[in-house]
């Protein structure tokens, strides 16, 4: 964070997206795959948060755990936030059978 441009000095929430979401699509290329051996990051690959991810999760909680969780939007994201989403999101992928990354082609709507 302390290399990031000036008006982005505390965008946590905005760097950590970008990383997933690299991470994701770099994971299901199988030739960077196979070249960077990347299959030992198939667990702790993360669901990339923003608003919509978020608002799916908060409902996933809610109905589903009994929890209120409050995401104070990707600019102002923290560690320790981030952390109860992705908790959350294990759950969630548990239940759908696929891994906590793949999450986020489900939460979103789709394009088509």
């Amino acid at each position: 964070m302390k290399r990031f441009p000036k008006g982005a000095k505390k965008n946590w929430g905005a760097a950590r997206k970008a990383i997933n979401l690299l991470m994701f699509a770099a994971y299901f290329n199988k030739v960077l795959l196979r070249e960077y051996k990347l299959d030992k990051f198939k667990d702790v690959l993360e669901t990339p948060l923003d608003g919509i991810a978020a608002k799916k999760l908060r409902e996933f909680a809610r109905k589903n755990l009994n929890l209120r969780l409050r995401f104070p939007g990707i600019k102002n994201l923290t560690p320790q936030v981030n952390e109860q989403f992705q908790k959350v999101a294990s759950t969630y992928a548990r239940q759908k059978g696929i891994r906590r990354a793949e999450l986020d082609t489900i939460l979103w709507p789709s394009r088509v």
